[in-house]
């Protein structure tokens, strides 16, 4: 993991700025000057790829500041400009900036801007409240604004995964009555093909990658209207993905009113992360655009489903992703080392899952649960510790699925006396039990989150006595599980799931602080491993909509994982 310090307008001038000095200064400028100027800025840093980072921060220091502040801000390696505060940035602008005069708008003073950017970091920069409650929510609610902020998850490999759900995984229930047709669901619900979505959010997202461009001239950054009717798209295509993708700043300012979201919550962007300015098209943050090839497929279907299907839609849709994570273990693990066994069930009684899959390894037996379903934003963003809670523990914790169902499997299994048999596994040979919950959604990589499941499961399982060691309960996310599978092939997940529980006794860390340096030795001095399939299924992507767009096929980079060149 790498830490970085971010300075502040008070770091600077020796006071902090208040939220009215902030807002009294940002409301001189020209709302959209200063949103393309926020979104280049975003776009140069390179938060997904994080290949120029350093480069193009020093290059706005240098534009944004006085000549001897920006020295000092070099000289002292201080940090600027960083995700939480560009998004946070570009919400202010369009509630408080006004539009003066005919477009573009005067020219930014961009000597001057620097300061408010230090600005508006003090706002951000909320001192650690003292513990109101239950201390693992406590802190979750507290680095919801890290964790969302400074993603450490692969945006780009949802690309992939996303891909592989709705053409491959979702596919080998198509026998079953309960099935979702997602690519027919997505069409009627949306007007737009699900190839040709992949095609054009492709295209916009992977034309945009320029990271040079934007540093040299950053009006040439975003796409013009005028690109896309040169694509081979059938009439109203492109016009209603625009729709589905994009607002106006007009249009953002008004979302924001309505919904008055909290510093650190970002719906509205996810919701339309593209952003029309005159006749250009701009993104308004790399990492959410990429999250939207996920994310628009599944909220175009639910909102379209009668409130019948509906209802039941969540679930198929948590099932397709457990059939991923089993697809995932078997296409990449060695069952050498790492034995793979979905859907185990109780011998006396086939109809009773034990859990979801076991994964075995030598005398050490994981015993997972997939979650599938999403934490609400009102629990995520609100700031109510009973929200948050009655959440987690409906989704996470409850009695049927999640942390519940690995207590009940460990009680059944490990009894002292007459433990339950599986059908498929003979346990007689285990002496440990890993239970561990893997979600699709980020936020069960977020510090804290693990902290409070383990202690829900703690309070679940009692004291009872054992046959077996039962460790502290793991949870990690998709994108954990992704980055962790090219090293199954020769690694037992059992070996590495030991390293984070001796590492962080109180699983309130993020899970690569103690795993990466191990991940790295067994790296041996070789570049690190990459999700494989996933970076497959994502060149995939690119080359459809290279095929379908008539452009041409972009090439795989030998050191990246995003499977798009600029």
């Amino acid at each position: 993991m790498r830490y970085e310090t971010f300075i502040t307008y008070s770091n600077l001038r020796g006071t902090s700025a208040t939220l009215d000095e902030f807002h009294d200064r940002i409301a001189r400028y020209d709302r959209r000057q200063l949103l393309w100027l926020c979104t280049a800025i975003s776009f140069s840093l390179d938060f997904v790829v994080k290949q120029f980072t350093e480069e193009a921060h020093a290059n706005w220091v240098s534009k944004l500041f006085p000549a001897p502040e920006a020295n000092w801000i070099l000289n002292n390696k201080a940090n600027v400009f960083h995700r939480h505060l560009l998004l946070y940035m570009i919400q202010e602008v369009c509630r408080l900036c006004p539009e003066i005069g005919e477009f573009p708008g005067p020219e930014l003073p961009l000597q001057e801007l620097g300061e408010l950017f230090l600005m508006a970091n003090d706002q951000l920069n909320a001192p650690v409240p003292e513990p109101a409650g239950d201390r693992a929510l406590d802190l979750i609610a507290m680095l919801v604004p890290v964790n969302e902020a400074n993603q450490i998850t692969n945006a780009i490999l949802k690309m992939g995964r996303g891909h592989l759900i709705v053409t491959e995984i979702a596919e080998g229930r198509r026998a079953e009555k309960s099935f979702f047709d997602i690519r027919d669901l997505f069409e009627k619900a949306s007007g737009i093909s699900y190839a040709s979505f992949e095609a054009l959010m492709t295209v916009v997202f992977t034309r945009l990658i320029n990271v040079r461009e934007v540093m040299n001239d950053a009006s040439k950054f975003g796409l013009d209207e005028s690109y896309f009717p040169n694509l081979r798209f059938p009439p109203g295509q492109v016009e209603r993905f625009l729709s589905l993708v994009s607002s106006t700043p007009e249009e953002l300012r008004n979302s924001l009113a309505l919904q008055n979201p909290r510093r650190n919550d970002f719906r509205i962007i996810r919701d339309k992360p593209l952003i029309r300015i005159g006749t250009r098209y701009l993104p308004l943050d790399a990492h959410i655009g990429f999250e939207k090839f996920d994310s628009a497929v599944y909220w175009s279907i639910l909102r379209s489903l009668p409130e019948d299907r509906a209802k039941v839609f969540p679930a198929f849709w948590g099932q397709v992703f457990e059939d991923y994570v089993s697809w995932l273990f078997k296409k990449t693990a060695n069952e050498e080392i790492n034995q793979i066994f979905p859907n185990p069930r109780y011998t006396d009684n086939p109809d009773q899952q034990v859990c979801d899959l076991i994964v075995l390894c030598d005398r050490t037996a994981i015993f997972v649960e997939v979650k599938g379903n999403m934490i609400t934003s009102e629990a995520k963003y609100s700031g109510d510790l009973g929200v948050l809670k009655c959440e987690l523990d409906l989704k996470w914790v409850d009695k049927r699925k999640g942390v519940a169902q690995l207590v009940s499997a460990i009680n059944a299994v490990c009894a002292d006396k007459d433990p339950r048999k599986i059908d498929i596994l003979d346990m007689q040979q285990v002496s440990t039990v890993i239970p561990l919950i893997i979600t699709r959604d980020d936020f069960g990589g977020y510090m804290g989150v693990n902290t409070y499941l383990n202690n829900r499961f703690r309070e679940i399982l009692g004291k009872a006595r054992y046959a077996r060691s039962i460790t502290p309960l793991l949870c990690i996310c998709a994108d954990t599980l992704e980055k962790l599978s090219p090293y199954l092939v020769d690694t037992r997940l059992s070996e590495v799931l030991s390293v984070r529980l001796r590492g962080d006794k109180k699983l309130s860390s993020p899970f690569f602080a103690d795993v990466a340096p191990y991940m790295r030795r067994r790296d041996a001095g070789k570049p690190d491993r990459q999700p494989t399939v996933l970076k497959e299924a994502t060149f995939a992507v690119t080359r459809a909509a290279a095929d379908a767009l008539g452009l041409k096929p972009a090439k795989p980079a030998k050191d990246e994982t995003s499977g798009v060149t600029s």
